[in-house]
């Protein structure tokens, strides 16, 4: 099972993204569209080599004044061009770390309208394919059902720290019940199996969640006493 988490969005030089590597298996590092600039992803890339964790490219829609949450609309050949800006900043700093990009995974609004536009979907997903990249998504959706069709291959996430509606949609972070606190999400791993999260490849964790370091560790220590490897889904293509 890999454990993965968003890195390079806080400004404290790396810290928490330091404490979250020694627990995650791969980072999906923001590169540029909602945050992030060529230091904190060289950062960011180095801190994963150190940690022996797989870099992913977080792109988003080009919106640091909402935090790439906010649902734009965006000609198809716009958002391919700055979707295709960020990953080659973030290439460009994994070179410089000595590492790689392995895989793709949408932000934010950018992920949300990937379940549901296929002309949104399409944009990423070719991308990922003109990258030979992996892509990390929803278990059902646009985005999966595109990869699925041109042979990319993509794998299933779950979100440790997230509330569920209905048919498995995260809550809208202004729902009250949207972010998940330790004990809860304790709880949500003590139910391992019955809410869905064995069906999925990946489980996430926010870096901007309260207390998401030690999130990481309750998520990681339940599956080594579960007898669980935690590796990344894209270990093998790297």
């Amino acid at each position: 099972m890999d454990l993965n988490a968003d890195i390079g969005e806080l400004p404290d030089q790396g810290v928490v993204d330091g404490a979250l590597m020694e627990y995650i298996s791969s980072a999906n590092i923001a590169c540029g569209g909602h945050v992030g600039t060529a230091v904190s992803m060289e950062r960011a890339c180095r801190q994963a080599v150190d940690h022996d964790v797989v870099v992913g490219a977080q792109v988003s829609y080009l919106d640091p004044e909402g935090f790439g949450r906010r649902q734009l609309q965006v000609p198809p050949t716009l958002l391919a061009a700055q979707i295709h800006h960020q990953l080659q900043e973030l290439m460009a700093a994994a070179a410089k770390a000595n590492t790689e990009v392995a895989y793709l995974k949408p932000h934010g609004a950018l992920y949300h309208a990937c379940v549901d536009d296929e002309a949104v979907a399409e944009v990423v997903g070719a991308l990922a394919a003109n990258h030979h990249l992996s892509v990390l998504t929803m278990p059902v959706g646009a985005l999966r059902a595109w990869c699925e069709r041109h042979d990319v291959s993509v794998y299933r996430e779950a979100f440790l720290d997230r509330g569920y509606g209905v048919s498995q949609r995260l809550l809208p972070r202004t729902h009250p019940a949207a972010l998940l606190d330790r004990s809860q999400v304790e709880h949500r791993l003590s139910l391992w199996g019955s809410e869905g999260f064995t069906i999925a490849d990946s489980l996430c964790i926010h870096s901007d969640t309260p207390d998401a370091v030690a999130i990481a560790g309750i998520a990681h220590r339940h599956l080594l006493t579960a007898q669980v490897r935690v590796q990344s889904f894209a270990r093998s293509v790297r």
